[in-house]
């Protein structure tokens, strides 16, 4: 039987360890990503086929299609497909408040769907200031950064 207070770390060390990864693989330097925990975000379906993403035309491609599917938000400032086609980075006007958080996570699950079916790997929702406020990767559920 799992201990109760190991249920709980676990997801925070996986949520830790893809923050830490990301943030070296972004190439912009910041601070820590701060954020209100989400209590139970719903799944993001994952593609059933993950296509490389082709050089060049892919990344155009999903970045429109990204863009479009979270436009309708009315809180999204950019999106950009970095890291060879693997992570789209979507910036918000959005602050940290505890709404905030929860639209992000919303913004999420949105581009994911989107993301996902072109081969990017990973959704990254950043507040206006460039602090995280969710993350996203395929096969798993948009989630909140947490505050840190």
């Amino acid at each position: 039987m799992t201990h109760p207070t190991h249920a709980a770390v676990r997801p925070a060390l996986v949520v830790l360890g893809l923050v830490v990864g990301l943030a070296g693989c972004s190439g912009s330097g910041g601070g820590n990503s701060q954020a209100a925990a989400s209590t139970s975000p719903a799944p993001v379906a994952a593609s059933t086929s993950s296509p490389a993403p082709a050089a060049g035309g892919e990344c155009g491609s999903a970045q429109a299609e990204v863009q479009a599917g979270v436009g309708v938000t009315g809180h999204v400032t950019g999106v950009e497909i970095v890291g060879q086609c693997t992570t789209a980075q979507v910036s918000t006007s959005l602050g940290t408040t505890t709404d905030d958080v929860d639209a992000a996570v919303g913004i999420c699950r949105i581009a994911a769907v989107q993301a996902y079916s072109h081969g990017v790997s990973t959704v990254n929702v950043a507040a206006s200031d460039g602090k995280g406020l969710a993350i996203g990767i395929n096969g798993g559920e948009c989630i909140a950064v947490p505050a840190g």
